[in-house]
């Protein structure tokens, strides 16, 4: 079983929620001024971590979108919700809330293997603030990448998810200072990994292998020198040769966890992030950036073409050029048509 503590806290997206933002009803009006009552809408939907923010239509109560109306949306259960909201923009002022929809069970919208009308009544302090009309439409996503793009696919936004697991690294140069980060960069769309952690396994080893590497140590042997003949990494001998006394095994492996914090941190992550299949895309590499917790890089960007992951992966141990190896793997899925 290759599954991981990534695979487990960082789940793959079931597919792909299309909206598209239609027209508002009956708003309500934000603005005075000598022309009459009037707002400035625009429409935020927010899913999980996910935040979109629409055109804006000037002076309309009834507004109709044209462009920079739709998005694409990662679901991952049926049961998320979604939270959409119509603001008024305001230039020199803080915008004003018009109405929302709030808690939207996704679920029913992903039934929608075409595209489907949903009317949804926004509410502004307990009282009726308009409608607000939204077309949805759901995607499956598959690993292989198809010969040419279905109509629905291909009108919208997006076409593929890019996939970048990030496991850890190893044997990294200690003078280099922790928490890292990886910041990830396709043609011109970004993402970064949370910080880095030490390694969550740190436990005893088997008290024979213990005992063996004490025995070692008393007959002067260097740690290199155990670690070749136990089999354990430098670290794990230092903890080895500590753990017949709780006290002393307890320094060792705080005084570990910091060492390896910095030579094995772990990211244990998985980034997700939707693209285009645009010419510029296809030709663009996926380009790593290890940085320090100063923001400053420590190594040379490892850049893969994005092309080498479509229909297969990418997967390091990549070296790199200031020490150590860096355990990623790269990947893509495609957004189909539901069967």
């Amino acid at each position: 079983d290759d599954t991981d503590q990534a695979d487990l806290s960082y789940p793959p997206p079931r597919g792909v929620l299309r909206v598209l933002v239609k027209s508002g009803s009956q708003l309500r009006a934000a603005d005075l001024n000598l022309s009459g009552a009037s707002s400035d809408p625009y429409v935020v939907i927010e899913v999980g971590q996910q935040r979109w923010q629409s055109s804006v239509i000037e002076k309309s109560l009834n507004p109709v979108w044209e462009h920079g109306n739709v998005v694409d949306l990662l679901v991952y259960e049926p049961q998320q919700k979604a939270r959409i909201s119509v603001f008024d923009k305001d230039r020199f002022s803080q915008d004003d809330l018009l109405g929302t929809a709030k808690s939207i069970l996704l679920e029913p919208f992903l039934q929608a293997k075409e595209p489907l009308d949903f009317v949804l009544p926004l509410q502004h302090q307990g009282k009726a603030a308009g409608t607000l009309t939204i077309s949805c439409r759901w995607f499956e996503l598959s690993s292989q990448a198809p010969r040419s793009f279905p109509s629905p696919v291909a009108r919208g936004p997006s076409q593929l998810l890019l996939v970048v697991k990030l496991n850890g690294i190893c044997d990294l140069p200690q003078s280099y200072k922790p928490p890292f980060q990886v910041n990830i960069t396709c043609h011109d769309h970004h993402m970064h990994s949370k910080k880095s952690s030490p390694p969550g396994q740190i436990r005893p080893v088997a008290d024979e292998v213990a005992d063996i590497a004490r025995r070692l140590q008393r007959a002067k042997h260097s740690l290199q020198d155990i670690s070749e003949i136990t089999g354990l990494e430098p670290q794990a001998v230092k903890l080895a040769v500590a753990q017949d006394c709780s006290e002393s095994f307890a320094k060792a492996r705080e005084q570990s966890l910091k060492e390896m914090s910095a030579t094995h941190p772990e990211f244990n992550q998985i980034l997700y992030k939707l693209l285009p299949w645009t010419t510029p895309v296809s030709q663009a590499k996926v380009v790593l950036t290890l940085v320090d917790r100063s923001d400053k890089p420590i190594s040379k960007p490892i850049a893969k073409p994005l092309s080498a992951a479509v229909g297969s992966h990418i997967e390091g141990g990549f070296a790199l050029n200031g020490g150590g190896t860096l355990n990623a793997k790269i990947s893509t899925t495609w957004l189909a048509l539901p069967n």
